[in-house]
């Protein structure tokens, strides 16, 4: 119950001090089982979810690093939440959609967070809901990315080439995935990007894949310079086709998350 109370107040300032608290360490399971912590999970998660219409708009993504912090014990709750309605959760989607909306972000946000495959089909179904908003279908595209090798690239990739603001979400998930095949798909999706929109989420894409801060965490060098190095000729030819000013901002700023040999003429020429 202390915890509990704990999670309450941070839920009023949106976690933000939370993000830095020691995380749990116990090992993913193999299935979803619920665990010890069934119940204090689970009302840690009525917590976050009654405080969620209260909160701003622009705070209520940071729920998602409450939940995260709940660790894999939380997985089948969870999963429960993103494919059942409690009467709580009903009630909210009739009072305050967007408040409904944003709580299941934060649910396949989190869920995502824990890269176990068993989730996989519950974060699919999540991401091509009919009615999810660009918020949810980020969310759960991330998630994909997270969970790429192991079953997530293939819904990504599938919806990538579709012009639409799901298969905009799909080029952003395709970034995480950090490997040769989703990166060149990027490169490709932004070549012939439809419009202004598509074109800034493969460059997105293209940024996460190539971050060379991320390839430094990761510890494989060889295969981030190859990635990185697709990743800003790429973004580097899209600057040659003499983009608009604001498209050319965003692939900077890719360029600059890249920080590739290639990349940095274009770098030092923006500044």
């Amino acid at each position: 119950m202390k915890r509990l109370a704990s999670i309450l107040a941070l839920c009023a300032l949106a976690a933000p001090a939370f993000v830095h608290a020691k995380p749990r360490t116990a090992r993913v399971a193999a299935t979803a089982r619920p665990s010890p912590d069934f119940d204090e999970n689970e009302r840690v998660i009525e917590a976050v979810l009654a405080q969620m219409p209260q909160l701003p708009r622009d705070r209520r993504a940071g729920m998602a690093l409450v939940l995260q912090r709940l660790g894999p014990s939380a997985m089948p709750s969870l999963m429960s939440r993103l494919t059942r309605d409690t009467a709580a959760m009903t009630a909210l989607r009739e009072s305050d959609p967007a408040a409904a909306m944003a709580f299941d972000a934060a649910l396949v946000e989190a869920l995502g967070s824990l890269r176990n495959r068993v989730a996989l089909p519950v974060i699919v179904r999540t991401f091509e809901r009919p009615d999810a908003d660009r918020r949810l279908m980020r969310a759960a595209a991330d998630a994909l990315g997270r969970l790429c090798d192991q079953g997530g690239f293939s819904t990504l990739s599938t919806h990538a080439t579709t012009h639409t603001p799901r298969g905009n979400a799909a080029l952003s998930g395709l970034g995480l995935c950090r490997n040769e095949r989703a990166t060149r798909l990027l490169a490709n999706r932004l070549e012939s990007a439809a419009d202004d929109e598509e074109l800034r989420a493969a460059a997105d894409g293209l940024s996460f894949a190539g971050s060379s801060w991320a390839w430094q965490a990761l510890g494989r060098p060889a295969e981030g310079a190859m990635i990185r190095k697709v990743a800003a000729n790429a973004l580097a030819a899209a600057l040659d086709r003499k983009p608009s000013t604001a498209n050319r901002e965003t692939l900077v700023k890719a360029l600059m998350m890249v920080d590739e040999p290639r990349s940095r003429p274009y770098v030092t020429g923006a500044r």
